[in-house]
């Protein structure tokens, strides 16, 4: 093995930056690709070859066995429920490390639509985390800043939440799981690149023949807990139906992933790095049909001792039932395995700076019989597919 982080495969690598924030000699550059992907530079000029960028990359660290806690779950607070993903887990759980002095981090959009991890310490802000982002979020400094945190401010609680890839280059970076440090990963499908988005978010303002200067990819006043969500402009707001829009349709078929997403070590429900990972409960209205809400349920794997100290304090803000692996991974198979790679995916970038606008946004488009089979189905009330569901 190399003693520089060029020895990491380009399809091994998740682009967290932990190489980059670890190196003594500030040696090492994250940048993006031709596909809008980080990948680290090492500068070799510089570099003394001290072997800390490999120590600390999450590719070289692997995950022991978890044997977690499963749970179904939502807030009780509806007004916050409603401005949050799926069940609200990550809500509750940032509210109370919020209200007793401590600081959260997590991905949110930018002015300009741009998808990075920021930190806060109030909950005016923490409304910018909440909700889905579909696309690869930049770490910037945030792990140099959590390590900082735990080294100023040691009675400070820090909740780190993030794709597992992100969780593990966190805990990489650090060489260690600090007592104060919660972290919950995500089930993640995989990501496509922000400039995958801007390229989408550019043909969306010239369809609008405006600027977007919002998107919500899961904003539940559409309708309700569903894969839809709107946009807006400084005078109109839309509804986008992610069965058929080109970006959000592409993103399920699985097409527009980072390299690394198709191989993910951390797709297995017993492997996970986070103390807590939250997502949808797809199939709870088959698997605890008493449970179902329309407004959203949460699964959540408490995978360790942390995890589930950090549940036993906030337990009191949510309905929640204890439910399995088998019924959690039903509709959640990247708790099971990565995505598999579509054969599309080895030209889907290609002509992303070339093409104009509107012809490069085609490619993303399934064929026209697929669409329109999909749109009718998004068409057919969330009762009656639940009935359908329940009587096949």
């Amino acid at each position: 093995m190399s003693n520089t982080i060029s020895s990491v495969k380009r399809e091994e690598c998740y682009g967290c930056r932990s190489c980059e924030q670890i190196c003594p000699k500030q040696c090492i550059s994250v940048l993006p690709d031709n596909e809008g992907f980080l990948y680290p530079s090492v500068n070799e000029g510089v570099c003394v070859n001290c072997g800390l960028c490999v120590k600390h990359c999450p590719v070289f660290n692997k995950i022991g066995d978890t044997s977690p806690a499963y749970l179904g779950l939502r807030l009780k607070d509806n007004k916050e429920l409603s401005e949050s993903a799926s069940g609200g887990v990550f809500a509750g759980f940032a509210d109370y490390i919020l209200e007793n002095g401590g600081v959260v981090f997590g991905c949110a959009f930018d002015e300009n639509l741009q998808a990075q991890h920021i930190k806060t310490n109030n909950k005016a802000e923490l409304k910018l985390i909440k909700g889905s982002k579909y696309v690869a979020s930049n770490t910037r400094e945030t792990y140099r800043e959590v390590s900082e945190i735990l080294k100023d401010y040691p009675e400070k609680n820090i909740f780190y939440t993030g794709t597992p890839c992100q969780i593990s280059g966190l805990y990489s970076f650090l060489g260690n799981k600090p007592e104060k440090l919660f972290t919950a990963d995500i089930i993640c499908h995989g990501v496509p690149s922000q400039k995958l988005f801007n390229k989408y978010i550019e043909w969306l303002s010239l369809k609008a023949n405006n600027k977007i200067i919002y998107y919500g990819f899961r904003d539940k006043d559409v309708s309700g807990w569903t894969c839809c969500g709107k946009t807006k402009t400084k005078t109109k707001t839309k509804t986008i139906n992610g069965a058929v829009d080109p970006y959000y349709s592409s993103f399920m078929r699985g097409e527009t992933y980072r390299q690394c997403c198709y191989q993910c070590a951390f797709a297995d429900i017993k492997k996970r790095p986070g103390d807590i990972t939250m997502g949808d409960f797809w199939g709870v209205e088959t698997a605890h049909p008493k449970f179902y809400s329309s407004k959203g349920v949460s699964c959540c794997l408490l995978n360790n001792d942390k995890g589930k100290f950090l549940f036993e304090k906030i337990s009191s803000r949510f309905d929640f039932i204890e439910t399995s692996a088998d019924k959690i991974t039903r509709k959640n198979g990247n708790l099971l395995r990565p995505t598999k790679k579509p054969a599309v995916r080895s030209s889907i970038y290609s002509g992303i700076d070339d093409l104009p606008v509107d012809k490069y946004i085609s490619k993303l488009y399934a064929p026209l019989f697929k669409r329109i089979v999909r749109y009718m189905i998004s068409l057919i009330p969330e009762c009656v597919k639940i009935l359908m569901k329940r009587h096949i």
